[in-house]
């Protein structure tokens, strides 16, 4: 049952277990697409995660079921901005090599 798999996200959430929040999401959105509760959990779940651009997409679906819902704006509107802000901000270089220079000291007593 579609619940029982939400209710479980929701019990990984409180664990902050993000992972395995979305998995129980997807599977209860599998089981009942109509699930907002689930829908909810997967975009928090995705937030957390680091994967902004599927929130969004979560949290847009669920604007069209739910037009008015406050909470909902607010998290659209929040995870624009902070895609907004990944998309103008340098990404700093984490790959690859930086040349070094290394410098032996002599000792004095040599």
């Amino acid at each position: 049952h579609s619940m029982l798999y939400s209710n479980r996200a929701l019990a990984s959430s409180k664990l902050q277990r993000w992972a395995e929040a979305e998995d129980d999401c997807s599977r209860a959105l599998k089981l009942g697409p109509e699930n907002l509760k689930a829908l909810w959990r997967r975009a928090t779940a995705r937030k957390e995660l680091g994967r902004m651009s599927d929130a969004l997409e979560d949290v847009e679906k669920l604007l069209k079921e739910l037009p008015n819902d406050a909470p909902a704006r607010a998290e659209a509107d929040e995870l624009h901005r902070k895609l907004l802000k990944m998309a103008t901000t340098p990404k700093e270089q984490t790959t690859g090599f930086r040349r070094m220079e290394i410098v032996e000291e002599s000792s004095s007593d040599e």
